[in-house]
Order: structure tokens, then C-alpha cells, then sequence
């Protein structure tokens, strides 16, 4: 079986190899093929995500903020939480997508 494209099957029908007049002549053929659906789609691999500490940081130093007291208290509660030594880069990750300013959840 060939892939057409990402949705489609080429699958040879009963009749396999019926060879069929291509362009007339009679000289060249062409296989008898039918398309099936597939159930899903194909889809690329993803790419593997690089750590976050060997990524550029996305934004203009401008644009950068400081982390709340009331952030950096709930990033320093969810690393002793998972084990691990605080300040870190993926609890104040966390802490400024996930909780405003004021440290409630955001919406």
C-alpha cells in the first residue's frame, strides 16, 4: 500500500494487477487502484522540545517583568511540593503563566 496524502489509501482492488490502457496507445499501463479513507489523519512527529534554560528568551528585555511576592511564594510552595530546590526556572515559569500578580489563579 502507498500514501496519495495525509488522509488517503491507495489499496489495490480485487482485480490487482488489472492493467488498464493508461494513454491510449496501448503501450504503457497503469495499475487499477482505489482510494480508501483512513480512520485518522497523518501527522509529522513533533519536534522534541528543548529545556527551557537553552532556549532564547522570546522576549525584549522591555517586556520583561518581576515575579510578585505572592508568585514567588506559591513557585517556592510548588517546588518543596515536587521536591525540588528553590528559586528555579520551571516554578517561576510556572508561577508568572499561571497565577496574576496578586497570586489567585488567572482566568
Amino acid at each position: 500500500m502507498r500514501r496519495r496524502s495525509s488522509h488517503a489509501l491507495i489499496v489495490p482492488s480485487s482485480s490487482w494487477p488489472a492493467l488498464l490502457p493508461a494513454d491510449g496507445d496501448g503501450l504503457s499501463f497503469a495499475l487499477d487502484e482505489r482510494i480508501v479513507m483512513s480512520g485518522t489523519p497523518t501527522r509529522a512527529q513533533p519536534k522534541p522540545k528543548s529545556k527551557p534554560w537553552t532556549r532564547p528568551n522570546p522576549k525584549p528585555r522591555a517586556a520583561r517583568t518581576r515575579l510578585s511576592t505572592a508568585q514567588k511564594d506559591a513557585a517556592q510552595q510548588r517546588a518543596d511540593e515536587h521536591g525540588r530546590r528553590y528559586p528555579n526556572l520551571v516554578d517561576n515559569m510556572w508561577a508568572s503563566r499561571h497565577l496574576a500578580k496578586d497570586g489567585s489563579p488567572k482566568a
